[in-house]
Order: C-alpha cells, then structure tokens, then sequence
C-alpha cells in the first residue's frame, strides 16, 4: 500500500509533491551571502560571490555555477524586484546548497528600508552570550577561515537572546573566553592608537566589509592586530565598532551596562574609518546622497522586554538586570 504524500503548512494539509524541501536547506548543508546595495548597485557584488563560489567548493557541492550565472541570476532578481517595488535599496541573499547530487541555486531578495544609501547615526549596544564561539566546525577541512553556513541555529538564538535583553548583536568567545566576533558582525577595539581586529587568524569570518576597512586604516597608518580581545580590553576601550554589509562601520556604544566611546556617532578613529568606507562606497557606485536617519539596526527589533543588561553579560548568564527599557526606531524584520 503506497500512503499519499502530504505536508502541513501553517494550519493547513498540500500535496507533498507540491512543497517539496531540498536536503541541504533542511541541513543547512550549503552556504550564503548577504549583499546590500547602494544608490540600487549591489556594493563589492564580485567579491561577494567569489566567496560564496569559494565556500561551495570547501563544502565540496558538485556542479557549481559560474561567477556570471550567479551574478545575472543576482541582476534578475534585482530588476524583478525594481519592477514591483518602489524600494530604491535591496539585499540579495544568494545561497548555494546540496540537493540530490547537485547543487541548489536560491537568489532571495528584501527592500532594504533606510532612508538613504547611508545613515550616519547608526550604532549599535552589545554584549556576551553565552554560547561559545563554534571555532573550527566553521572552517571545513582544507579551509584557512570559516565559510558562511547555512547552518546557524545556535547563531540565531544567540542573537536571538540578545534582542531579548535589549542588544542589537551578540559577542561571542572562544575556549580561553576571549571575543572572537558577533553572531552576524566582525569586532574592531580601537587601543592605544592601533586597531584589535579579530578576523582568520582568531576564527572568525572573513567579512567583506572587515577587509575593506583594515585596508583603509592600514593606508592611514594604523596598526592592525589579528587577534581575539580580553572582554576588559572592550570594555576598557575609548572606542570600538561593528562591521557588515548590513552595518557598514557602525560604533558599540554599550558593552552591556557599560558605556563605549563618544555616543552614536562614535570616536575619532570610528569616525574617521567610516567616512572613509562611506566615500569608497560612492566611489564605487556612485551613491551621492547623503541621509542621516535614526538610530537603526541591520536585525529585527529586540522583543519587548522588562529589563535591561546590568553587565556586559546581563541576564544572558544570570547576573541581573536594571530596571531600564530602551525604545528602538527604523527597525525591519529580516532573515539573514
């Protein structure tokens, strides 16, 4: 007796030949991209995916598509996107993964909602999770740094986590309870003149954004150090920042309950790098305008909570809360 195949889908019964899951997206077995545009033009889209197609060949998924495929497919999307929408920003989320012995293509793509190509306020409140850092089960074998993994689940709900004690990233530490990068973000600790920048070396993912901003504080004489701080070096730091495709160069203002820095706008150093990844972004895609907006986050808004962080680790780890809530505006809801 052959049994009809069905699905339950939010509270109702398809055929389930009609929503059909590929294994690499129920495993997490592939990788992705996060690509944001300026002025409409996605920022460093090669290099994008350069290393989506390089951490598809350490996953060893057969039959991979060209650069050109990816980016006409990236190009479709976005001019499908243009044609319903008056958004003029988007992000393209490109995935490859494995499905039945070849490999799955997936370009999704969101309305990117700031105001304008940039937003000069943008800033960010973190702290410690918890969850360790996952080190080397981020780097397949034969690979020099980690890969973007579809498989995020302890990632998420540590951000998840986070958003609930009022954060907007998530810092996570290695085995000698030193901080390595966020869920989502890489860290810079500006000390004493020269940049802590955790990236390969420490385990933590190339970004694209990282590298670029290394290279333009090495060209402006800053030193750059490749290795995982103290959590008391963030903590003891007149300034420090985030950075992503999503954030750009975007100040920590609060390390759990304790202040970073100058405020939203940052510190000398940050403010520096930032206008200098500002400009290159023009440079490159000849985005001109300029609108500074409200505080924003690249992630979906914390979940109303009662309480705030009291330490960097907050009650992530037990250590209590003040009785404080913060408000957030220019929130969206995305997936990354």
């Amino acid at each position: 007796m052959t049994l009809p195949k069905v699905a339950w889908v939010e509270g109702g019964i398809l055929p389930g030949d009609h929503l059909r899951l590929p294994s690499g997206l129920r495993q997490g077995d592939g990788v992705f991209e996060t690509i944001r545009t300026y002025g409409g033009v996605p920022f460093r889209f090669t290099d994008h995916l350069e290393r989506l197609l390089q951490g598809a060949r350490h996953l060893d998924l057969p039959a991979l598509p060209s650069l050109e495929m990816l980016r006409e497919a990236g190009e479709s999307r976005l001019a499908a996107c243009r044609a319903g929408s008056e958004s003029p920003e988007w992000v393209l989320r490109p995935c490859l993964f494995s499905e039945d012995g070849r490999t799955g293509i997936v370009v999704l793509a969101d309305p990117w909602p700031s105001p304008g190509p940039f937003s000069g306020e943008t800033s960010v409140i973190t702290g410690l999770s918890p969850y360790p850092h996952p080190g080397a089960y981020l780097r397949p074998p034969g690979a020099s740094a980690p890969v973007k993994w579809l498989a995020r689940g302890p990632l998420a709900h540590a951000l998840r986590a986070a958003r609930m004690c009022g954060w907007d990233e998530a810092l996570l530490r290695n085995g000698t309870g030193d901080i390595v990068e966020g869920t989502r973000s890489n860290l810079f600790v500006v000390k004493g003149g020269r940049l802590i920048a955790p990236g390969p070396a420490s385990g933590a993912l190339p970004g694209i954004t990282r590298g670029i901003v290394v290279e333009l504080a090495l060209a402006r004489g800053y030193d750059v150090e490749d290795r995982p701080p103290a959590p008391s070096e963030l903590e003891g730091a007149p300034e420090a920042f985030l950075t992503s495709t999503l954030l750009g160069v975007a100040p920590i203002t609060r390390f759990g309950s304790v202040p970073i820095g100058a405020g939203a706008g940052g510190g000398p150093v940050t403010g520096e790098l930032r206008a200098a990844f500002e400009e290159l972004v023009r440079l490159e895609t000849g985005a001109r305008s300029r609108t500074v907006g409200s505080r924003a986050s690249p992630d979906p808004a914390p979940a109303s909570a009662s309480t705030a962080p009291s330490g960097p680790e907050g009650p992530l780890t037990g250590r209590g809360a003040s009785a404080r809530t913060r408000s957030r505006v220019s929130r969206r809801r995305r997936r990354d």
